[in-house]
């Protein structure tokens, strides 16, 4: 592990990290505000789960389990992932709760056995390293069977290198990388965060992709 990784290692997964506090802090809230107060969770509700009712879904990076009543309100067969420590007695609690199970999964380095008719994240994949990002979305792609769906934060800055000294909001060439582990990308599209709140509106990508099928081998030459 470099010293950058351990880094962002302390950051999402120390009980000292200011951010881990903070969402811990907000997990507590969960159960008293609708999980569709904030943006990402209302197109979810909206235009998502309806579609994922009795279907599988994989929910990678859920952290200590915001999104796990509205995919059940939906009927979805829900799998929640998290690789923090931090986050995942508040997670499998809750999804156990619903009925759906939790996983420990570092998507940087691991991959479920099993495939899923819909793998999903919000908010996770700005937080990888520029380093770990392709073997993510190779895991992505490994336990897809249908859709993915990634909701992310990407400015107009140029990408992030591999050299980069960051710990949290990463720039990736997700085109680029989604053609390379192939995902066919269905739709591309913004997602305003913040402006139904008063607060300076942010802009993120949705990213509805298909797990495309592997190439036909080539013919043999005659």
């Amino acid at each position: 592990m470099t010293a950058d990784d351990e880094r962002i290692s302390d950051y999402w997964s120390s009980k000292d990290s200011i951010k881990v506090q903070r969402y811990l802090t907000n997990a507590e809230r969960y159960d008293r505000v609708s999980p569709e107060a904030v943006e990402d969770a209302r197109f979810l509700d909206l235009f998502v789960a309806p579609r994922y009712a009795g279907r599988s879904v994989l929910d990678f990076g859920a952290g200590p389990g915001r999104l796990v009543p509205l995919w059940a309100r939906h009927g979805a067969k829900l799998t929640c992932a998290e690789w923090s420590d931090a986050f995942l007695p508040n997670l499998k609690s809750r999804v156990e709760k619903f009925g759906g199970r939790a996983e420990k999964l570092d998507i940087t380095r691991q991959h479920l056995p099993e495939t899923f008719d819909l793998v999903f994240s919000t908010q996770v994949l700005l937080h990888i390293h520029p380093r770990h990002i392709d073997a993510a979305i190779a895991n992505v792609r490994r336990m897809a069977k249908g859709d993915i769906l990634l909701i992310t934060w990407q400015s107009d800055n140029p990408f992030d290198t591999v050299d980069s000294p960051k710990v949290q909001s990463f720039n990736h060439d997700y085109l680029s990388l989604f053609a390379k582990h192939g995902c066919r990308l269905n739709l591309e599209m913004g997602l305003t965060f913040g402006a139904t709140r008063g607060r300076g509106a942010v802009t993120n990508k949705i990213y509805l992709l298909a797990a495309a099928p592997p190439a036909p081998p080539a013919s043999p030459l005659a």
